[in-house]
């Protein structure tokens, strides 16, 4: 059985299998899907993700927009 993948491209995030030197053997571009899972993973276990990127720290979270 081949070991499954996602990973950022330029375009988009692909899910699918990798050949043994580390290229895609299949894809597919998951983009949407992909942020709609983090989105309900995010808001179904009240979770956030910490993380730092170019020496910056960041937080991502799903928060209740507050009517205008």
């Amino acid at each position: 059985m081949s070991d499954y993948h996602v990973g950022l491209g330029v375009f988009g995030i692909y899910a699918g299998t990798f050949k043994k030197h580390g290229e895609w053997k299949d894809k597919s571009e998951v983009t949407k899907e992909a942020i709609d899972s983090v989105i309900g993973f995010l808001l179904l276990n009240k979770k956030e993700c910490r993380f730092e990127y170019e020496g910056k720290q960041y937080v991502m979270r799903v928060e209740e927009q507050e009517s205008e």
